[in-house]
């Protein structure tokens, strides 16, 4: 009996806990969820065309992988960025700059695997550049700068024809071809966005569970703190911008390759704005403008005439029939040492006497237009 329990199964206790820091490291493989979009994205070849698999799946992974980089900063660094679409346009400049491409003037005519990783290494230095004037800096002013950076750079390629080729960007940037596929090809492109999103977001929950993300959200939390423990806080912040970066820099490569062209307008803050309708005129456009200006008008001027009803309401104008029955009255304005103190209202008759007695410290505004001629000429005295 005993030699049978001896050869029962018994776990392994060192196999259990791997399983569960397995469990507890990556807890999305727990998620029934998860699995099933995973496998409608690996199947969605078999599902969906040509078009949907580039327009719009390819272009949401690329831009999520934009997306990516920004939610790293933001959430684990607690620095929201707004230079990550220009690092992910000036990696798409420098694959279209480094390679090959219609405008030969331009292009150096290097082969895409020398190309690609020049732009991604070049692309980080940027954004590790960037980070290291911004990390100085919290809250509003780290979002300027970024900004700053970013506009800056948009005007710099639009200006500039020796590199960037100008407003007209780079055209025709050749795709990578090897192993007899073409990895442009719609269905080939598609698994390989997918592969490299994967990639990025399980790159992203491995550094934000390392001891270097650990040290990046306790610089977020209380910098000063983490100082005073032998951290250094900027460096860690310049070391995930660097990270940030070359997480951008992948989604540009796959930006500049899905639309085989780049151009100013790719790098600018307000890419990723709703682009207006091209088939429109300028009059159209200009009729638009007039009514919204008209609108805005419209809208300030309720808004005063609300504001102005809560301070002073309206007086409600008297029936004719009984302005009749009331007397006429002048106003009239009170001075002292020549400054006015008030106002005063009274009779036609009152005024008279009281102009007879030519008392100095009272002075007319106005004539006496509802009075009789006589009257007039001598409050005019």
């Amino acid at each position: 009996m005993s030699l049978l329990q001896s050869t029962q199964f018994r776990p392994d206790p060192s196999a259990n806990a791997t399983r569960r820091a397995l469990v507890r490291a990556w807890p999305e493989f727990q998620n029934p969820v998860a699995w099933l979009v995973a496998l409608i994205l690996v199947i969605m070849p078999l599902i969906a065309n040509g078009f949907f698999l580039i327009e719009i799946f390819a272009t949401t992974l690329i831009l999520g992988i934009i997306a990516l980089s920004l939610m790293f900063l933001a959430g684990y660094g607690g620095m929201v960025s707004l230079m990550q679409l220009t690092i992910a346009g000036f990696a798409g400049y420098m694959v279209a700059v480094f390679g090959m491409s219609g405008n030969a003037n331009i292009s150096l005519g290097w082969p895409w695997w020398l190309a690609t990783p020049m732009a991604l290494a070049l692309a980080t230095l940027f954004g590790m550049l960037g980070g290291a004037l911004a990390v100085r800096t919290e809250g509003i002013y780290t979002i300027m700068i970024t900004l700053a950076i970013g506009a800056a750079f948009y005007y710099f390629t639009n200006q500039n024809w020796a590199i960037f080729n100008g407003h007209t960007g780079i055209n025709t940037v050749a795709t990578p071809y090897f192993w007899g596929v073409d990895w442009r090809a719609d269905i080939a492109f598609y698994y390989v966005t997918l592969g490299v999103a994967a990639i990025c977001y399980f790159a992203v929950q491995y550094v934000s569970r390392a001891p270097f993300g650990l040290a990046l959200q306790g610089v977020r939390d209380n910098s000063r703190r983490m100082a005073a423990l032998g951290f250094n806080p900027n460096a860690h912040r310049i070391a995930a911008y660097a990270f940030a970066a070359f997480i951008a820099a992948l989604g540009g490569v796959l930006q500049v390759w899905n639309y085989r062209q780049i151009s100013p307008g790719s790098v600018s803050v307000g890419a990723l704005h709703r682009r207006p309708d091209h088939r429109r005129g300028r009059r159209h456009h200009a009729a638009d403008r007039t009514l919204h200006r008209r609108a805005d008008l419209r809208a300030a001027a309720d808004l005063r005439a609300r504001r102005a009803d809560q301070v002073r309401p309206r007086r409600q104008p008297l029936p004719a029939a009984d302005r009749a029955r009331l007397p006429r009255h002048r106003v009239l304005v009170v001075r002292r040492r020549d400054r006015p103190v008030g106002t005063l209202a009274a009779p036609q008759r009152v005024l008279d006497e009281t102009f007879r007695r030519r008392r100095p410290w009272i002075a007319s505004r106005s004539g006496c237009p509802w009075s009789a001629p006589a009257r007039r000429s001598s409050c005019a005295a």
